[in-house]
């Protein structure tokens, strides 16, 4: 949510990268806790929930990725959100990756276990 507020990243920032930035990692966000609390509590719908926050969160870094690309985001100022950029997004890509991988394989498990 940080892209919406003019007083912590330039104000001109156009509107076509911030809002779907802003909107998607907010939704990514409850989606996550969504599932850490269905994981913990062992709920059947839990590791669809995973993947659904997955897709959707990996979806979104990409968008926000090609958009600000596209509008080359890099002549703002991000003020003190220039980390997000430098060292967030390539982490959570890498996190994204990871929990792919993750899922894929006890799923791998799952139907060698049953069959």
């Amino acid at each position: 949510m940080v892209y919406l507020l003019p007083t912590v990243t330039d104000p001109t920032i156009p509107h076509a990268f911030a809002y779907p930035t802003a909107y998607g990692d907010l939704i990514s966000a409850i989606l996550a806790m969504l599932s850490v609390v269905a994981l913990h509590y062992r709920k059947r719908y839990a590791i669809i929930l995973v993947w659904i926050f997955n897709i959707f969160g990996f979806l979104d870094l990409l968008l926000a990725t090609f958009t600000a690309n596209q509008l080359k985001l890099l002549g703002y100022n991000l003020g003190a959100a220039w980390f997000i950029p430098a060292f967030v997004v390539p982490f959570l890509l890498v996190t994204h990756i990871a929990i792919f991988w993750v899922l894929v394989k006890r799923g791998k498990e799952a139907k060698t276990e049953s069959v």
